[in-house]
C-alpha cells in the first residue's frame, strides 16, 4: 500500500532534497548500497574511485607524478596513504591539511570555498571539483552485512552517518540512539572509530541528536535542535533544518573548515592514588550544536550587512557552551572581508573577560581553534604587550577589563584601524568605567570633524569636549558582541537589538529553560527548602532611644549573626550535609554557605569546625573559606589563608584543593559567589540577602552536570520563595526591554538642578577651561568654583540640600549611561557632566554613623521552622523589564525616634509568633525521649547507625503522639521526615547529649 508511511520514504525525501538542488554550484549525487557492491571499501572506509577521480580532476599533476612512480599500483598507493594518514591524525586533520606522499608532495582531500568570488581560477579548477554523495544504506562492516540509513561523503570520505526513523512507523529518534549504542560497537568496526567520522546523527521527523563518539552503551548523545522543540514546519518536517541548512554542500564544507574541533579538554580531579588533585586529559571531538553554529553564522550575514559599528547582545546561557561559540565567533570575524574579500573588516578583535585571572578555559578554547600560530595573543604580561598586538593588527587579542583603563592614554597607533570586541559576560562588565575606559582607549586619534569657531582657544577646547564626548558614544569603527545569560535592563539598551515598536531584543538567545530542558544543566529550583526564623528579644540596661527605621535593621542583623543563632544555623546546616550533601554524586557531593559579611564567614568557619569536632566527623569532613583581605579574630587579624591553614590547606588555589574529598563546604561571603565552576557542588546554603542578577549567578553554581548528580539541594534562611522566583524567572526564557530610556530626561534633570541656583553658566565655563587645559600643573586652580557653589550649597534648606545632591549624582549616572547610546550634540551637557562629577566628590559625606546595638538586647528565645521542599516552578514566555529610572532626587525624611522598648516590642510581634505552645511542648517532648531507658539503651548500644535510626524513630513517632495535647502544629512539625531525621541524628552523633539534656 503506497499511502502507508515509510522510513524508506523518508530517506527518499531527504535524497531528492539533496540531489536535485545545486548549492554554490555544488550538488550531491547518490547511490544506493547493496551488500554485494565492491565499489566501498569496508576495511579502508572510502569510495576509491571517487577520491581517484577528485584528485586526477583537481590536481592533475600531482597524479601524474604518482603515476610515473606507481604506474598500475598508483590509485591502491594513494589510498593506502590516504587510510593510513586519517587512522593517524584523524579525519579533520586531513581534510583540512591534506596529507604528504614522497613523490606527490602535498595532496589535497578536499579544497574549501574561497574567501573572494574573484578567485575564479581556484573556483572552477579546485572548489568545483569537491565530489558530494548521499549514500543510503551502507553495507559498512567488514564482518557483516550491517547496515547504516545514511551516509554523507565529500571526495569518497565517509564524513558523517545517520539512522533515521519515522514517528509514523512506531519509532522515534530514541530508537536510533538505542540503535547506536548496541548496534553499533565501534570495536573492529573501522568506520565507526573515533574520528573517522566527524558526527553521527539519530534522526526523527521532529527531533535531532549527535554524537561524536561510539562508546557502546556509554554513548553521549547531544540535542541537535532549534529550541527545546523544533517549530512547527507547516510545509512539511520539522527536521527538514537539517537537509536546508546543515547538509548542503557549502555549510558542510563550512563546518568542516571552520567549526568541527579535535581537542583535548583537561578536568582537575582528585587521585586517592596519588593524595593529591591531577590534571586528566581527554582527547574529544567537537562538531558545533545548532543554536552555536546559528547565532555565528546570522552574526556572519549580519556584520556584513550591518558594517562596522553596530552593538549585538547574545542571550546564552549556562550549558549553551559559550567559550567554543565565543571562539568560533573570534575567528569568523577575523576572516571576514568585504568588498568581494579585498578588505578586512576587523583589523583586530578582542575577547575581553571582567575576571583578573583570565578565564582559563576560555583561553584554552579560543588557543585550540587556532590553525595558524601566531594568530591569538594572549595579554596576560602589562599593557605594553597590548599595545604592541593592537598595533600589529589582524590577530585575536584576550584580556581583561582592566587592562585598557591603563593604556588609555598611550595608544597612538590606532588611527583608522577598526575593532571587533567580545565581551564575555557583559552584564557585569558594562555600564561602569571599565567599559568607558574601553571605547575611549579604542577610539584615540579617530578623525573629528573640526568644530565650527573662530577663537582658537575655545576651538581647542571644543574639541577636547567633543572629543570626550565620542568616546563614550557608540563609535563607528567599533562592534560589540556582548554574551550573558542574565542581561540587565542596561546591558539589553546599550548592546540589544531595536524593534519597530521601540523596544529591544538580544540578537540571539540560547535560554536557561532549554538548557534545562536538554539536560545540560540542572534545575537548581526543583529542591528548594526554606527556613523561617522566630525569635524574641528583650532589652538590658537602661531603655534607650534609637532611630526606628535603621534600629529595626540593626537588631534584626545581629540576630541573624548572633553566635547563638550561627551556632544554630550550623547544626542544621551539618545534619543536611551529612544527610544529603555528602551522599549525593556518589558520595562526592559538596556544598557551599553563602554568608552576608567576611565578618560572618569567619563566625560561621570556626562555628563549623567546633560541631564537626563535637559530632567526631572532623578527621572525615572539613570547611574552607573564603574572603578578600583580613578581619579580626579575637585580638588578631586574619586573612583566608590562616584559616585555611588551620584545616590542613596549605596552598592558595582554593578551587583546585576544595577538590579534595576532605574539604566538603567551602563558606564564601562575595568570592566565588559568581564564576566558579565546580560539577560535584550540589547543595547551597544561604544566609544572606539575594535577588535579581546576583541571585541567578549565585544559585546556578549548582547546575553543573557531572556523571552521577541527578538533583540539587538549597536551603535558604533568609530569602522568599517569591524572591527566589522572581529573580530566575527574568532570565528563564527571552529578555526583551520594552522601551528605551528617554534621552530627554537629561535636560529634564538639568534643568531641575539649575532651579537651586548654586552655580551659573559663565562658572561652569570658566571651570572647564581650567580643567581642559594642556599640562595643568596646578590642580588647586580647580577649588575655587567648586568651593563657591559648595558655600552656596551649604545655604540651602535641608530638604533642598538633600534633593540636589541626588539630583546631580543621578545627573551624572543618568548622562554617562545615555550618552553610550544618544549622539548629543550640545556641549553644554558635557560641560555640566563633568563639572557635576568633581562638586560631588565635594559633598560632605553623609553622617549616618554605624549603629552599634549589641550590648542593648539578649535573644531570649530562637526557633528555626524549616520548611519542607518545595519545588519552585516557572513560567515559560519572555519577560519585559522597563529600562532603569533615575530619579529627580529624594526627599529626606526626618528620622524618628523610638525607644528601644517599643522597637523590641514591634519586632517581637512580628518575629515572635511561634506557634502556640510550641517551646513548652518541645521541651515536654524532649525531656520524655531523654528520660526513656529504651532509648538511653538504643544510643548507647553497639548497633548500626540504621538499625539504631529504625529504633529510635519508632520510640520517637510514640512520644510525639503525647504533643497533639499540646498543639496539633507542634505534632506535625516534629512528624515531618527531615525534622525528626535532624533531631534523631543528633543523639547518634552525640550520645553524650542525653546526660547533658537531663541535667
Amino acid at each position: 500500500m503506497t499511502w502507508v508511511p515509510t522510513e524508506k520514504r523518508f530517506e527518499e525525501y531527504i535524497e531528492d532534497y539533496l540531489t536535485s538542488m545545486e548549492d554554490d554550484g555544488l550538488k550531491y549525487d547518490s547511490r544506493i548500497h547493496r551488500s554485494t557492491d565492491t565499489w566501498y571499501d569496508r576495511e579502508k572506509c572510502i569510495i576509491g574511485e571517487e577520491y581517484i577521480q577528485f584528485v586526477k580532476d583537481s590536481q592533475p599533476d600531482v597524479y601524474d607524478k604518482l603515476q610515473k612512480r606507481y604506474g598500475n599500483s598508483t590509485d591502491s598507493k594513494l589510498l593506502s596513504r590516504l587510510n593510513r594518514e586519517i587512522g593517524n591524525k584523524g579525519l579533520i586533520h586531513v581534510l583540512r591539511k591534506g596529507f604528504n606522499e614522497i613523490q606527490g608532495g602535498n595532496i589535497k582531500t578536499v579544497y574549501f570555498q574561497p574567501s573572494s568570488s574573484l578567485n575564479k581560477k581556484y573556483r572552477e579548477d579546485k572548489y568545483l571539483k569537491n565530489r558530494f554523495l548521499f549514500v543510503r544504506q551502507l553495507h559498512y562492516s567488514p564482518h557483516s552485512e550491517k547496515s547504516i540509513d545514511v551516509v554523507l561523503f565529500i571526495n569518497g570520505i565517509p564524513i558523517l552517518t545517520i539512522e533515521l526513523k519515522n514517528q509514523l512507523t512506531g519509532q522515534t529518534v530514541q530508537d536510533s540512539n538505542y540503535q547506536y549504542k548496541f548496534d553499533r560497537d565501534p570495536k573492529g568496526e573501522p568506520l565507526l572509530q573515533f574520528q573517522r567520522c566527524v558526527c553521527h546523527f539519530s534522526m526523527d521527523n521532529d527531533r535531532v541528536m549527535m554524537t561524536t563518539k561510539l562508546s557502546g552503551e556509554d554513548t553521549f548523545f547531544l540535542p541537535f535542535n532549534k529550541g527545546l522543540e523544533n517549530p512547527i514546519n507547516h510545509d512539511g518536517y520539522r527536521v527538514s533544518y537539517m537537509w536546508e541548512e546543515i547538509l548542503t554542500p557549502t555549510s558542510l564544507l563550512d563546518i568542516l573548515e571552520n567549526f568541527v574541533l579535535f581537542t583535548k579538554e583537561s578536568d582537575f580531579i582528585w587521585s586517592d592514588e596519588k593524595k593529591k588533585v591531577v590534571e586528566k586529559k581527554k582527547s574529544v571531538l567537537i562538531f558545533p550544536r545548532y543554536h552555536q553554529l546559528d547565532v555565528v553564522r546570522k552574526l556572519k550575514s549580519q556584520v556584513t550587512h550591518d558594517d562596522v559599528g553596530t552593538n549585538y547582545l547574545i542571550q546564552h546561557t549556562t550549558g549553551s557552551g559559550k567559550s567554543y561559540s565565543i571562539g568560533w565567533l573570534s575567528f569568523m570575524l577575523i576572516n571576514l572581508f568585504k568588498n568581494d574579500g579585498q578588505d578586512r573588516m576587523f583589523d583586530s578583535v578582542i575577547i575581553i573577560t571582567d575576571r583578573k585571572v583570565l578565564d582559563k578555559q576560555l583561553q584554552d578554547t579560543v588557543k585550540s581553534l587556532e590553525q595558524v600560530q601566531g594568530v591569538v595573543q594572549q595579554i596576560d604580561k602589562d599593557s605594553e604587550q597590548l599595545r604592541k598586538s593592537l598595533k600589529s593588527g589582524k590577530n585575536i587579542i584576550i584580556t581583561t577589563i582592566q587592562k585598557f583603563g591603563v593604556v588609555v592614554n598611550r595608544i597612538k597607533e590606532l588611527k583608522g584601524m577598526k575593532f571587533g570586541v567580545i565581551v564575555d559576560e557583559v552584564h557585569s562588565s558594562q555600564g561602569g568605567k571599565g567599559s568607558k575606559n574601553l571605547n575611549k582607549t579604542l577610539s584615540i586619534n579617530l578623525h573629528q570633524d573640526e568644530p565650527d569657531v573662530d577663537d582658537e582657544k575655545v576651538n581647542e577646547e571644543v574639541l577636547k569636549i567633543q572629543k570626550e564626548m565620542r568616546s563614550r558614544q557608540k563609535q563607528n569603527h567599533i562592534s560589540f558582541f556582548g554574551f550573558t545569560g542574565t542581561p540587565k535592563p542596561q546591558t539589553i539598551e546599550i548592546f540589544g537589538t531595536p524593534q519597530p515598536d521601540g523596544s529591544k531584543i538580544p540578537f540571539h538567545t540560547y535560554t536557561m529553560r532549554q538548557s534545562i530542558g536538554e539536560g545540560f544543566t540542572l534545575d537548581v529550583l526543583k529542591s528548594f527548602t526554606p527556613v523561617k526564623r522566630w525569635f524574641k528579644l528583650r532589652g538590658k540596661g537602661e531603655d534607650v532611644e534609637l532611630p526606628e527605621s535603621r534600629g529595626k535593621k540593626e537588631l534584626i542583623k545581629w540576630v541573624d549573626s548572633n553566635e547563638e543563632t550561627i551556632r544554630r544555623k550550623v547544626s542544621i546546616i551539618l545534619d543536611n550535609l551529612m544527610t544529603t550533601t555528602v551522599k549525593s554524586i556518589e558520595g562526592r557531593g559538596k556544598g557551599m554557605v553563602v554568608v552576608r559579611s567576611i565578618e560572618d564567614t569567619v563566625k560561621y568557619f570556626v562555628e563549623m569546625n567546633k560541631q564537626l569536632k563535637e559530632r567526631n566527623l572532623y578527621h572525615r569532613i572539613k570547611p574552607l573559606v573564603s574572603f578578600t583581605g583580613d578581619v579580626l579574630l579575637g585580638d588578631s587579624k586574619v586573612t583566608e589563608g590562616d584559616l585555611n591553614r588551620d584545616n590542613g590547606f596549605e596552598g592558595k588555589d582554593i578551587p583546585k584543593g576544595f577538590k579534595n574529598p576532605l574539604y566538603r563546604v567551602l563558606i564564601v561571603c562575595n568570592k566565588f559567589q559568581t564564576g566558579f565552576d565546580e560539577p560535584l557542588l550540589h547543595s547551597m546554603f544561604i544566609d544572606k540577602p539575594l535577588n535579581g542578577v546576583q541571585c541567578v549567578q549565585t544559585l546556578s553554581r549548582l547546575n553543573r552536570k557531572t556523571k552521577g548528580k541527578t538533583n540539587t539541594f538549597v536551603l535558604d534562611f533568609v530569602n522568599s520563595v517569591e524572591t527566589i522566583q522572581n529573580s530566575f524567572q527574568d532570565f528563564y526564557e527571552t529578555t526583551i526591554l520594552s522601551e528605551e530610556t528617554d534621552p530627554n530626561l537629561v535636560y529634564d534633570l538639568l534643568d531641575e538642578i539649575r532651579e537651586y541656583g548654586m552655580f551659573t553658566k559663565q562658572e561652569v565655563d570658566d571651570w572647564c577651561s581650567i580643567f581642559y587645559q594642556d599640562k595643568r600643573r596646578d590642580d588647586g586652580l580647580l577649588q575655587p568654583i567648586l568651593n563657591i557653589v559648595l558655600e552656596r550649597w551649604r545655604v540651602l534648606s535641608d530638604e533642598d540640600k538633600d534633593e540636589s545632591r541626588y539630583k546631580v549624582s543621578n545627573y551624572c549616572k543618568l548622562y554617562g549611561f545615555i550618552s553610550m547610546i544618544h549622539q548629543f550634540d550640545n556641549i553644554e551637557l558635557e560641560k555640566h557632566y563633568i563639572f557635576f562629577e568633581y562638586l560631588r566628590k565635594k559633598f560632605p559625606v553623609e553622617g549616618i554613623g554605624k549603629l552599634d546595638v549589641s550590648n542593648l538586647v539578649d535573644l531570649e528565645s530562637l526557633n528555626l521552622d524549616i520548611k519542607g521542599k518545595l519545588s519552585i516552578s516557572l513560567e515559560p514566555g519572555g519577560t519585559h523589564p522597563k529600562p532603569p529610572t533615575y530619579g529627580t532626587g529624594r526627599s529626606k525624611k526626618e528620622e524618628e525616634f523610638d525607644l528601644l522598648s517599643q522597637i523590641i516590642n514591634d519586632i517581637n510581634d512580628i518575629y515572635g509568633k511561634v506557634p502556640e505552645g510550641t517551646e513548652e511542648g518541645s521541651k515536654k517532648l524532649l525531656q520524655s525521649i531523654v528520660s526513656d531507658k529504651e532509648f538511653e539503651y538504643v544510643v548507647n548500644s553497639d548497633n548500626t547507625d540504621s538499625n539504631k535510626r529504625d529504633k529510635m524513630k519508632e520510640i520517637f513517632d510514640k512520644k510525639n503522639i503525647n504533643t497533639l495535647e499540646v498543639s496539633t502544629k507542634l505534632f506535625e512539625y516534629f512528624d515531618k521526615r527531615e525534622n525528626k531525621e535532624r533531631l534523631i541524628q543528633m543523639f547518634i552523633s552525640r550520645p553524650d547529649l542525653l546526660n547533658q539534656l537531663r541535667g
